[in-house]
């Protein structure tokens, strides 16, 4: 087990996404250290909720993070999925140690 998370010594990995991951963690923090209300953030939430007719399969949902991704540090938006079908997400992903949480809600 590494200290240091591999994103952070990744040389694959783009900038921007090393700069993106570090901002959402920093707001994260914030956020849940009190620092900063949530209210002072954008969000992009990627949702399929128990009232939602449609949602498609997990890697229909899933495909589309690197846009998802790439939009956000874009947009400077804190990128959370919030999904509750079939299951909670929670119940077969976890974010990584030292990732980006993308875990709803804040």
């Amino acid at each position: 087990f590494s200290a240091v998370a591999p994103w952070r010594t990744s040389k694959v990995i783009p900038q921007w996404l090393h700069d993106y991951i570090s901002w959402h963690q920093q707001a994260r923090h914030n956020i849940t250290t009190g620092q900063t209300k949530w209210q002072d953030y954008r969000y992009l939430v990627v949702r399929c909720l128990r009232q939602d007719v449609k949602c498609g399969g997990g890697a229909d949902r899933l495909k589309s993070l690197p846009l998802q991704l790439r939009l956000a540090f874009q947009l400077k938006r804190i990128l959370l999925y919030h999904w509750e079908r079939p299951a909670p997400l929670t119940e077969f992903l976890r974010p990584p140690r030292d990732g980006l949480d993308w875990r709803w809600p804040p």
